[in-house]
């Protein structure tokens, strides 16, 4: 999401925008192009399980998606790691995998640490791209996946491009929707950031003595909406509200993420050198799908750069589509998304 979306989902980082102008991003919208391009599998196809996977300090929850016929599968697909975005959770996939589940395609849909319905992160620090590339290191142990694909949305995009560039045996192929290189920082902002990560953990620590809010469920889902700038349809933030809330009382509810998860992580934050030696790294086939026009997270410079060393060293191996959307287009549309991701998976 661009920084000024950000901004407006975290009060706490105005300070450090205000300060930094150099690191203005843009958010832009688009109105959605409803042309139907792909099949959506009957409910009675598919199941899905609510899984928790124990971990240290508590669990690591998410959805597992199989198609009920496993007598068709193909051993030829390896299963599919799905990672949201920030301040999502598992949900964000749920309009997107009727679309995509195959006799021969299994989905894992991940909420990362501090998300949806998984625990916490330990009360002293947090950092969400780190947390999520350790939380999807645990997913693969614990199912006991040597290689398996990864489809992330947003930060689920980074944190998926970042195991590929530390871990590219243990990935088969990357699916980043909207965003995949790290933010690029200027060295000298980096510092000041990390700096302000610090600070801002106190201010949220004191904002947590004072416990969540509760809103009647309209005024949640309105917040929700709201929240996203209105790059999400009103089916979409049901969606995300499933796991993004609790109920607390009869007709009130809490948003279910950690206030924590508005602490910037720094793993995703790197100067534009690291970037492209982190994408030197990278020797699984990836696709690179792009929302038009989405939003901006980077100069045409860095993005040309980056993306330059993908095409450069992958070759047939790395495709990149513009989809006509918003950053939330695989909620709004994902009829659209769908078949370019599923091709690319099962080929």
């Amino acid at each position: 999401m661009g920084i000024f979306a950000i901004c407006k989902r975290s009060q706490l980082l105005k300070r450090f925008v205000v300060s930094h102008p150099q690191l203005v991003f843009i958010k832009v919208g688009v109105e959605h192009d409803r042309k139907l391009i792909s099949t959506r599998a009957k409910f009675e196809d598919y199941t899905f399980n609510e899984v928790g996977i124990p971990v240290p300090g508590g669990i690591l929850a998410g959805k597992l998606w199989e198609h009920r016929n496993k007598a068709l599968a193909s051993a030829n697909v390896p299963p599919i790691v799905c990672l949201h975005g920030w301040l999502d959770n598992a949900g964000t996939f749920d309009l997107m995998i009727p679309y995509l589940i195959t006799p021969s395609t299994k989905f894992f849909c991940l909420d990362f640490p501090g998300h949806g319905m998984t625990s916490y992160c330990p009360e002293w620090w947090y950092d969400g791209h780190l947390e999520g590339i350790l939380a999807t290191r645990r997913v693969a142990k614990h199912f006991g996946w040597d290689k398996f694909s990864i489809l992330g949305h947003s930060m689920g995009g980074i944190v998926g491009f970042l195991y590929t560039a530390y871990f590219p045996d243990e990935v088969h192929k990357l699916v980043a929707l909207e965003n995949m290189s790290t933010l690029a920082v200027p060295g000298g902002c980096n510092i000041q950031m990390m700096r302000m990560s610090m600070n801002l953990l106190f201010d949220v620590e004191e904002r947590m003595k004072a416990g969540k809010k509760s809103y009647g469920y309209d005024e949640i889902l309105k917040k929700i909406y709201e929240g996203r700038l209105g790059t999400i349809s009103k089916e979409g933030c049901v969606a995300l509200l499933k796991r993004g809330s609790s109920k607390v009382d009869q007709n009130e509810f809490q948003f279910s993420y950690s206030l924590r998860t508005h602490i910037p992580g720094q793993e995703g934050r790197t100067p534009p050198e690291m970037t492209l030696k982190l994408a030197n790294e990278v020797t699984s086939p990836v696709c690179f799908i792009k929302a038009d026009p989405g939003n901006k997270y980077e100069t045409k410079e860095d993005s040309e750069k980056f993306l330059s060393v993908l095409r450069k060293n992958l070759g047939d191996n790395f495709e990149y589509h513009k989809v006509p959307g918003t950053h939330h287009f695989h909620l709004n549309d994902p009829q659209l998304i769908a078949p370019i991701a599923l091709k690319f998976l099962t080929s």
